[in-house]
């Protein structure tokens, strides 16, 4: 299945991020009816740098699949693979990153009107033109859309992969309206298995994700390098957006992996 083209009624919401040796390159698009947000930053040398905020309408291309577009930036892409673009800020800060997908996921969640879907692709291979090299490393994106979002929400989501690469692990604790959402997920990349818990099994605190999978315990600690924050704010919504990075440690009985991870958190209103 393609990517569906940009959303222009209820809100939109375009999730990328790439952990490429040692460097996170993080892009953001934000769509309701009374805000248009897109955004990204970039974490180096123990910090987060800021290299794009704006507001202004992004155009959908004629393609069947997403595709959009303003002076400073761009993503386009279908089921397969894609690219995004950050033109904005000097020259020195400007990065390209080519992706394909290697595994996705895609569920109905318990929203206010259920129906509407999530996709997921939490392992793609990507290289970021940064600074004259290209740069390898394991990407991130998540996309969902409400045709008729609930007026008020809080989340809290982790993505980590490990050091050696076998291991994605993400996960997350959602209020949306009145609706309990939850999940903790571990991809396998070498064999291709999914292992996930059941909602009523894991639980998020700000730094600390536990879950049960099969009767055994599951548990994500997360470690603060950096973060960027922004207020998503209109004359119908006002929500404090962030996102950390920095890294973790994901266990299971005796073992132990340790890689790069990325949190989002967004609570308030909607719309």
């Amino acid at each position: 299945m393609t990517q569906p083209r940009y959303q222009t009624v209820g809100h939109d919401s375009i999730q990328y991020h790439f952990f490429c040796e040692g460097l996170v390159f993080a892009a953001r698009v934000f769509r309701t009816n009374t805000l248009e947000h897109h955004s990204a930053w970039i974490f180096e040398g123990g910090q987060v740098r800021e290299i794009l905020h704006a507001l202004t309408a992004l155009t959908q291309s004629p393609s069947d699949h997403l595709d959009i577009a303003c002076p400073a930036f761009g993503i386009w892409a279908d089921g397969s693979q894609g690219a995004l673009r950050v033109d904005a800020g000097v020259r020195d800060d400007r990065f390209a990153v080519a992706f394909t997908v290697r595994h996705r996921y895609r569920w109905v969640y318990d929203a206010a009107i259920a129906g509407e879907d999530v996709d997921h692709q939490p392992d793609l291979d990507c290289v970021v033109t940064y600074r004259g090299r290209a740069l390898r490393g394991i990407g991130y994106h998540k996309r969902y859309f409400w045709h008729r979002p609930p007026t008020h929400w809080g989340y809290r989501f982790l993505h980590g992969v490990t050091d050696d690469g076998s291991k994605v692990v993400w996960t997350a604790d959602a209020i949306f309206g009145t609706s309990k959402y939850d999940y903790f997920k571990v991809l396998d990349r070498v064999t291709g298995s999914l292992l996930q818990s059941d909602p009523e099994h894991s639980a998020h605190k700000q730094n600390r994700i536990f879950a049960f999978i099969s009767g055994e315990r599951h548990e994500t600690i997360f470690h603060e390098a950096g973060a960027w924050n922004v207020f998503l704010r209109s004359s119908a919504m006002d929500s404090h957006l962030q996102q950390r990075s920095g890294t973790f440690e994901y266990r299971v009985g005796d073992q132990t992996w340790r890689g790069q991870a990325l949190t989002e958190s967004c609570f308030g209103s909607l719309g």
